[in-house]
């Protein structure tokens, strides 16, 4: 019996999801299908429907603007989709389906991968939308000693903070305010305009650690400006774009991927488009 699974996102032709899938299966030795599916933005909820009217339809991904969707589309959801109010992985168990996040899941593996640690270290979030709310729970949960969020609206802020209330977050909506960290993540999309955050170097020490959640085929602007900066541990968001889709592999099926071949399968073909 081949497994099937999907993406279903719009646009879609420029999703990875197909060929990381693909890379997992060919590791742990499982045949799978794999589709990615263009979504009606009319009514993705038939989309779902005709794909899981397939009985070896087993899961799947979703990617934006259907995420919402997806949440209000399943049976039930997980804590970490409850958190991030959006679903990205589908489990399909006999004919029930569970929403789950796994974006949180694959930030934070991807950050201790890359050895930029969490646990007592001061963090600066920048960005309080959905890809700051689809991950803040499993920041916290790695047990950082501090974590400042920076957004233009500090409601926002302080709404992404009661995704998991906590006494170590601080919401602020001005630079000036901010202090000297650990770890820097950017969770806003600036970097696929070519703009910065508003940050600079005060807020940064020799081993700072800067990661940015979004990747382009070069350096994104704001590890260039990390790099230039003479930081050392600086990396985009192409390992947690793995990271997620192992989480949800092992979701599926029960096996967990390495992900180190295929990041760097993903980076090569990202250095050549």
């Amino acid at each position: 019996m081949t497994k099937k699974f999907a993406v279903f996102g719009k646009p879609i032709a420029q999703s990875k999801s197909p060929l990381i899938h693909s890379m997992f299966a060919k590791e742990v030795g499982i045949d799978i299908d794999y589709q990615a599916i263009l979504g009606n933005e009319t009514n993705v909820e038939e989309d779902f429907e005709r794909f899981f009217d397939h009985p070896d339809a087993l899961g799947a991904n979703v990617t934006m603007p259907f995420k919402e969707n997806a949440a209000r589309w399943v049976d039930s959801l997980t804590d970490g989709a409850k958190a991030a109010e959006a679903v990205n992985t589908i489990i399909r168990k006999d004919n029930h389906f569970v929403g789950d996040s796994t974006d949180g899941v694959g930030l934070v593996s991807d950050l201790l991968r890359l050895d930029m640690q969490i646990e007592d270290r001061k963090v600066l979030l920048i960005g309080a939308g959905g890809a700051a709310r689809g991950a803040f729970s499993n920041i916290i949960n790695a047990r950082p000693a501090q974590v400042d969020i920076l957004n233009r609206s500090l409601d926002n802020a302080q709404r992404l903070s009661q995704v998991c209330p906590n006494e170590i977050t601080t919401c602020i909506d001005q630079v000036d305010k901010l202090g000297c960290y650990d770890l820097i993540i950017n969770a806003t999309s600036l970097s696929l305009n070519n703009q910065l955050p508003a940050i600079d170097n005060k807020h940064t020490h020799n081993n700072t650690c800067v990661y940015d959640m979004v990747y382009r085929n070069e350096d994104t602007v704001f590890v260039a400006w990390a790099k230039s900066q003479g930081l050392q541990n600086v990396a985009d968001g192409l390992g947690m774009l793995v990271g997620q889709a192992a989480e949800s592999f092992y979701l599926w099926l029960g096996e967990r991927p390495n992900v180190d071949s295929v990041i760097k399968a993903l980076r090569i073909e990202l250095q050549n488009s």
